[in-house]
């Protein structure tokens, strides 16, 4: 059984005002929305480096290697590259401690952790 409110005029202002409250959050969204461009200078562990990192909102570039960021959460970003060969790796940027670690799956599993510097 359904029961139907009458809408007076108090009670279609407040659903005009809902509706009009939501569109506008959803245009601002649309029109603030920040594009990523964070640069980045990182060092491996025994001292040797720099290395610059560059990431975008779909990519991270590492030097000119160009990789598609394949899934990202509130604490890392990851890419992949190469990852159905066996020569390929796994490029991770830990954001809140600016840790970047590369994994490589050839021959043997080498991993290196780099402690990164933003730069702008």
């Amino acid at each position: 059984m359904m029961c139907l409110v009458k809408l007076n005029k108090k009670n279609k202002n407040y659903i005009i005002l809902g509706v009009g409250g939501v569109l506008a959050i959803v245009v601002s969204l649309f029109i603030f929305k920040k594009d990523r461009l964070d640069e980045y200078s990182c060092i491996f562990d025994d001292g040797s480096g720099p290395i610059y990192l560059t990431i975008d909102n779909d990519n991270i570039v590492e030097d000119k290697r160009t990789m598609k960021i394949s899934k990202e959460t509130s604490d890392k970003i990851v890419a992949l590259r190469y990852p159905k060969t066996n020569y390929g790796s796994s490029h991770t940027f830990f954001k809140r401690t600016n840790k970047y670690v590369k994994r490589y799956k050839s021959g043997k599993d080498s991993t290196f952790v780099l402690d990164c510097t933003q730069l702008n």
